[in-house]
């Protein structure tokens, strides 16, 4: 009786000692009296609490003063005239969203949130700080659609959201935003194209695009802007030419390109930049030869055109005296590797001023063009320029004249899945001297590969081997079925393979990861104990 007496007296006591406990949701928020703030209006001051709320403030790296006195006394806050001016709190530790409330900072003309964790989209309100010059949100987590109501802010001159997870298209009504400097959008997931309404932007310095999925063309209108100093749009999805236009930017120092689906030629006017320091057009389609303008661009420490479509000869570049040397941490400086530019007979001849120019500033150059070979049916032998490919055509494979394409590729075009590259990748074409397509072979070709030991490290060296793109199964397929009864030949003393080949198509070489072999945890007991 004594014992259920206490075990009711103890669960009353209990029971209202949990109704008299504060919610768990009072402990999370925590409480300031904005109604007794002198110095800025309580709308402010409640705008602040809402953002120290919403943003974990207690786990802040700095939040000196912050609920504990006045307003203007908190670490990253700055008062004038009884108004909040400036908010700054990059690099801080801020995670979770931005609340609305922060539109109501009226007076705000300077927002740096950037280098923290928010997530979330970007509140519209922040349209309603027509007073803002700066705002920073960059290198953050934050999601959705750029909004339009960002084009309400007139007095905006340097806009950073870069490094985010943002979507959707860029608004053309920022071209509204005439006192821009700065645009740097870049590192987001932007789709559509570039808006023809930036060339609205007349006093824009920068304008950072790049590492997006933006499509389409770059608009003529960009050409206007006659105080750009960097222009970047690398890695997105654009396509068509580059701009003549583009020429006319005479105060650009930087232009990147890279990385897109621009076609046709270079455009000479690009040689007419003055201050131009940067010029990086590589991993295009562009095509044609390097016109010999760029040779004016004195001032150039890089010039990057690999990985393109560019043929001819190389024209006289010895002029460009401030390039990066390979070996230049922030280099190389010169690059035209992965083209079809014409390698001299006589390269590298010591008399020749360009030769020993192209020698210094990108040595390897000359072993990775794309080549044309023409075979007959009596075959022949078609080696690669840095001989680490050799193709021998017998005799009867081809029943008329034909040129064969061999293209050395930077890299596998399609993602290797499970196996390990070798970086050797390269296309091999033939077709008739009438045009047509030869792609099968029914008296196969001889490759034989050669690499180095750096080339297998990671993987077991005998199973390196040499894939080619299967079209119809959309896989990396081993090379060796190409052929009926194919067998692979290899020399690991002299690090080569060999194999038949019957098929043209992209080629790759891969090695096969190493298998790891889990074995089952058995547990062991003896006399009830349980042994590891």
């Amino acid at each position: 009786m004594i014992k259920k007496l206490c075990k009711l007296s103890c669960y009353i006591v209990f029971s209202v000692g949990l109704m008299l406990l504060p919610s768990q949701s009072s402990w999370a928020v925590p409480q300031y009296d904005c109604a007794a703030v002198t110095d800025i209006p309580v709308a402010e001051c409640l705008a602040l609490v809402a953002l120290y709320n919403s943003t974990n403030g207690p786990a802040w790296i700095n939040q000196t003063n912050w609920l504990q006195t006045p307003p203007s006394e908190w670490f990253g806050v700055t008062v004038a005239s009884g108004f909040v001016t400036q908010l700054t709190l990059p690099e801080n530790g801020l995670s979770g969203a931005i609340p609305a409330d922060l539109g109501n900072l009226s007076h705000l003309s300077y927002l740096d949130l950037g280098s923290n964790q928010l997530a979330g989209n970007i509140p519209t309100s922040l349209g309603s700080l027509v007073l803002l010059e700066h705002l920073y949100l960059n290198s953050n987590k934050l999601s959705g659609e750029i909004p339009v109501e960002l084009s309400s802010l007139t007095h905006l001159s340097r806009l950073y959201l870069y490094d985010n997870l943002l979507s959707g298209s860029i608004p053309p009504q920022l071209g509204n935003l005439t006192l821009m400097w700065n645009l740097w959008l870049s590192g987001n997931q932007l789709t559509g194209q570039i808006p023809h309404e930036l060339g609205q932007l007349s006093g824009l310095v920068w304008l950072r695009l790049a590492d997006n999925q933006l499509s389409g063309a770059i608009p003529e209108e960009i050409g206007d802007l006659a105080d750009l100093r960097q222009l970047s749009l690398g890695n997105n999805l654009l396509s068509g030419e580059i701009p003549v236009a583009l020429g006319s930017m005479t105060s650009l120092e930087i232009l990147s390109l890279n990385d897109n689906q621009l076609s046709g030629p270079i455009p000479a006017q690009l040689g007419s930049l003055p201050t131009l320091y940067e010029l990086v057009l590589s991993s295009n389609d562009l095509s044609g030869s390097i016109p010999p303008e760029l040779g004016n661009l004195t001032n150039l420490y890089i010039l990057q055109l690999e990985d393109n479509q560019l043929s001819g000869e190389i024209p006289d570049l010895t002029s460009l005296i401030y390039l990066l040397y390979p070996d230049d941490p922030d280099g190389p400086g010169l690059n035209l590797d992965y083209n079809a530019l014409i390698v001299p007979e006589d390269y590298p001849n010591p008399l020749s001023g360009l030769h020993n120019f192209l020698s210094e500033y990108d040595p390897n150059w000359h072993t990775l063009q794309a080549f044309q070979q023409i075979f007959g049916d009596t075959g022949g032998v078609l080696t690669s320029l840095d001989g680490r490919a050799s193709f021998t055509v017998p005799a009867g494979a081809l029943s008329d004249f034909t040129t064969f394409t061999f293209t050395p590729i930077p890299a596998p075009g399609f993602a290797p899945g499970n196996l390990v590259d070798a970086h050797h990748s390269f296309q091999l074409a033939a077709e008739e001297l009438d045009g047509t397509p030869v792609v099968t072979f029914s008296i196969p070709l001889s490759v034989t590969l050669l690499y180095a030991d750096t080339d297998v490290l990671g993987f077991p060296e005998a199973s390196l081997a040499l894939y080619y793109w299967d079209t119809a199964d959309l896989k990396w397929t081993d090379a060796v079925t190409t052929c009926a009864g194919g067998m692979v030949t290899r020399d690991l003393v002299a690090n080569t393979i060999t194999l038949p080949l019957c098929h043209l198509s992209d080629f790759s070489v891969f090695g096969m990861p190493i298998q790891h072999i889990f074995l089952p945890l058995v547990n062991r007991r003896a006399g009830g104990t349980l042994l590891p």
